[in-house]
């Protein structure tokens, strides 16, 4: 089955015209620890800001004191090791943790100028405003 699968992709790139040469696809630019890449629009909005988050998990603190801009039209990726708190800070903003037992959000989130969800409110709204990837 392996060889049928592999002629057929032989032919198809027969047929297609299509190549294992990369050189037509553009490079990306390098970008060293420390230095800021020339496409990060630093006069960009800022969409979601984010002060001084703290969360628990009964009475094991999560987060600490997490404060970060979220700047409008760019791509925010947050990057670490397992379990050092990006799915939690993610479920934070659209306040999916608020329906675990136990838990306490401390700090606050703005979007637009406004609160995401005021502490102690219906968490609804902003499980409508703020979409988040975990991969």
């Amino acid at each position: 089955m392996e060889a049928q699968i592999n002629q057929s992709t032989q032919q198809q790139r027969k047929t297609t015209g299509a190549t294992d040469d990369l050189s037509a696809v553009p490079a990306l630019t390098k970008v060293r620890f420390g230095e800021t890449p020339l496409v990060v629009n630093r006069e960009a909005d800022t969409k979601i800001d984010v002060r001084h988050v703290n969360f628990y998990y009964g009475e094991k603190q999560a987060l600490y004191d997490v404060t970060l801009p979220i700047r409008e039209r760019q791509v925010t990726a947050l990057i670490g090791p397992s379990g050092c708190g990006k799915t939690t800070f993610l479920r934070t903003l659209n306040r999916m943790n608020d329906l675990i037992p136990k838990t306490r959000t401390e700090g606050e989130a703005m979007l637009d100028g406004g609160q995401l969800a005021p502490a102690g409110g219906h968490g609804l709204p902003a499980r409508k405003s703020v979409s988040t990837i975990d991969l």
